[in-house]
């Protein structure tokens, strides 16, 4: 799945959880290298009924950012526009949590794959009814609202809001309205492929390795940012040496695949440089 974004409201296995897919080029933190999906998870108290399905977890998100507001998605956007508008970063990006919310596919239903998937992590039907049904009723006339979300996203990530910022790199299709580079403005894909790289590396030169992961995947598999695999493995690399009791190391086989023997060298002396300046203790 390239872009997906599953935000789940106050009705689902406690309340404000939330997860959410990004794209593929996705920023693992501690799990099996093998599946490149980046996921932002809710902290343990919220966790998401959905969660059997996702597989990567970053956990710099307080539970105060990563809660959904609860109620009707125009009153909502509504109660928060104005100071939105005059950029207050937190009011658009509550906007924008609210209606990504909306634009799942939960919001118009579940199929019944995905409704054993739930099962098999333990959430009853019923459970899963109920919330999908609050869901159905808290985004009801948002369509145009649901839309145009990628607005308020690019006002968090423009004033400075750090979430604002690695949502921005990890939902194209909010930004641009199609993930289908056929589709799109060429000018606008590669602007938004430049402000999503500019946004993660002044990040990661403060030592936030989600953002270390994002640009590692950016590299190696995004297709909007140019392919650079030595890149790709020296921020990976930094990123676990930053966050060893966080992040656990892949196999180096995994993380130099492909790079010859002068390449693994640069990756090794780039990580080594990354760190020294993000993140001196």
């Amino acid at each position: 799945m390239n872009t997906r974004l599953l935000l789940l409201g106050c009705g689902l296995v406690g309340a404000g959880a939330i997860a959410w897919f990004a794209y593929s080029a996705g920023a693992p933190r501690s799990t099996e290298p093998a599946n490149q999906d980046r996921t932002i998870a809710s902290a343990p108290q919220r966790e998401s009924a959905r969660a059997p399905a996702l597989n990567r977890s970053l956990t710099n998100f307080a539970p105060s950012d990563q809660t959904v507001i609860a109620g009707r998605a125009i009153d909502v956007e509504a109660r928060l526009r104005n100071a939105a508008e005059h950029g207050d970063a937190r009011a658009s990006f509550s906007i924008y949590l609210k209606l990504a919310q909306c634009a799942d596919s939960m919001a118009t239903g579940t199929s019944e794959q995905e409704r054993e998937m739930f099962r098999q992590g333990g959430v009853d039907t019923r459970t899963l009814d109920e919330a999908t049904a609050k869901l159905q009723v808290e985004c009801q006339g948002a369509e145009e609202l649901i839309a145009s979300r990628g607005r308020w996203l690019e006002i968090a990530a423009e004033n400075g809001l750090k979430e604002g910022q690695l949502l921005y790199a990890a939902d194209p299709v909010a930004v641009l309205g199609s993930d289908d580079l056929k589709k799109l403005d060429p000018e606008a894909v590669a602007e938004y492929g430049q402000r999503s790289e500019s946004y993660m590396s002044n990040l990661a030169l403060t030592g936030d390795v989600d953002a270390m992961l994002s640009l590692s995947l950016m590299y190696k598999a995004s297709q909007f940012t140019p392919r650079d695999y030595v890149k790709s493995a020296a921020f990976r690399l930094a990123a676990e040496r930053a966050a060893p009791t966080i992040i656990r190391p892949q196999p180096l086989s995994l993380t130099m695949s492909g790079l010859d023997a002068n390449q693994q060298a640069d990756a090794i002396r780039m990580a080594r440089d990354i760190q020294s300046r993000c993140c001196k203790s």
